[in-house]
């Protein structure tokens, strides 16, 4: 199995509301911001997260996250849209035809 690098982190302000318990992230893909409907991951109260989430698809290609906080009540925020980020989780091909030379 394939070893996947990460690929850098995602960050944002911390809501300036006294009462945010956590923050959700959400992954749109093929260009497409992410809606409420969108795959997502409950995170703590943190602000920020390393790429590949844990928890949302592994997908290739120009991935868009959204970032809502949520209140003790467990009122949700609108959802704060990121610029679009090129993700790849394709390794190479690993390297064929080893032969043994006894040779030396």
């Amino acid at each position: 199995m394939a070893r996947i690098r990460p690929q850098g982190s995602i960050s944002w302000t911390a809501s300036p509301s006294a009462d945010v318990d956590h923050y959700r992230v959400y992954q749109g893909e093929d260009g497409n911001p992410p809606t409420y409907d969108s795959p997502f991951v409950e995170l703590g109260n943190v602000t920020s997260a390393q790429l590949p989430i844990a928890g949302l698809p592994a997908v290739e290609g120009s991935v868009i996250f959204g970032i809502t906080a949520f209140d003790k009540a467990g009122n949700e925020s609108d959802i704060q849209i990121a610029e679009a980020i090129l993700i790849d989780v394709t390794p190479p091909l690993p390297p064929t035809d080893i032969v043994y030379n006894p040779d030396f």
